[in-house]
């Protein structure tokens, strides 16, 4: 059964999410998902269906943990030599600031 409600969107989360249709460079409607929000869209389909479809797929990249885990070792690990003051006189690290919003962001989802 194909599936009719859409998921929100990927990119800012927005649930304010339409399929719409559009002409395409041949003179054919089709129909694609769009973000009212941030505006990000779907493939096009001739079928409402495949494009929620397209839409509510979503990437399940194994190495995605595997990246999270290695960011975290990579933060204690420069968070541990960033303690030493002389070794780092400004007192902070924007790799360090990085790697740690980064976990922030993804080391909790699954």
């Amino acid at each position: 059964m194909a599936e009719t409600s859409l998921k929100p969107c990927p990119f800012c989360g927005s649930a304010h999410v339409d399929v719409v249709m559009f002409e395409t460079h041949h003179n054919e409607m089709w129909h694609r998902a769009e973000c009212q929000n941030c505006m990000a869209k779907s493939s096009g389909s001739k079928y409402p269906a495949l494009a929620i479809a397209a839409w509510n797929r979503r990437a399940t990249d194994p190495a995605v943990a595997e990246l999270v885990e290695a960011l975290g070792l990579a933060e204690g690990h420069l968070a541990e030599m960033l303690s030493d003051a002389k070794w780092h006189p400004i007192g902070h690290c924007p790799v360090l600031d990085r790697i740690r919003a980064l976990l922030a962001k993804y080391a909790a989802k699954p």
